[in-house]
């Protein structure tokens, strides 16, 4: 039912996990910013980690464990109940935003995110050029993740692993600066065109199809 269908694929060809397909189909590498909070880094010394966690990930515990092991500055943003997170791991090198944070501020001052793959903030920090972990929660994260991880521009944790080594993949990716620099290649590519551009060009494209469509219908 999809013959001769258009599709947009929100990324670029490095990152398709399927790949390879025309290469109009790729939207880019686009930012989003969700708040504007200004981020609270921990006041230490240490590389700056983005961790956006969903509450309901089941190794939660077990990423925070890791982070506040790595002295490392951790800023967490939850989506979902923070209250027993907190209270837990609070003031142990890592600081919880209570709001929706500015996320261009956050691309520009961190060093390295984790998050579960979602498109917006795995794309937004690439296109920042900062390294990716990726700790998925379904396959779509994980298909994300493993295109990041074979550019070199991150690594991710296979979400059906029992018992998985979060620490080990965070220590590993601090401990080697190809990781940055393949992010940063990545947005030398393709990290200054604007969203505005983005949607100028998908809308442009729609607008000729429907009009090639009114010809044949004619």
């Amino acid at each position: 039912i999809f013959d001769g269908a258009a599709s947009f694929f929100s990324g670029v060809p490095e990152l398709d996990p399927y790949g390879a397909r025309p290469e109009r189909d790729y939207v880019g590498l686009h930012t989003v910013s969700t708040g504007t909070a200004e981020p609270q880094w921990p006041n230490s010394d240490g590389p700056r980690v983005f961790f956006y966690l969903h509450a309901n990930y089941q190794h939660a515990e077990r990423a925070l464990q890791a982070l506040a092991a790595s002295r490392v500055r951790t800023l967490v943003y939850v989506l979902g109940p923070t209250d027993a997170l907190k209270s837990r791991f609070s003031g142990v090198g890592l600081s919880f935003a209570p709001d929706l944070l500015d996320m261009f501020r956050v691309v520009a001052e961190c060093d390295l995110c984790i998050c579960h793959g979602n498109v917006g903030t795995t794309l937004g920090m690439l296109a920042g050029g900062k390294p990716v972990l990726v700790l998925p929660k379904q396959l779509e994260n994980f298909l994300l993740g493993k295109s990041v991880e074979r550019i070199g521009a991150g690594r991710v944790v296979h979400p059906d692993e029992a018992t998985p080594d979060i620490a080990g993949a965070l220590a590993a990716m601090l401990g080697d600066t190809e990781y940055a620099g393949n992010a940063r290649a990545l947005a030398d590519r393709y990290g200054g065109e604007s969203v505005g551009t983005m949607a100028d060009r998908v809308v442009a494209r729609i607008e000729a199809l429907a009009a090639q469509t009114a010809e044949r219908t004619a």
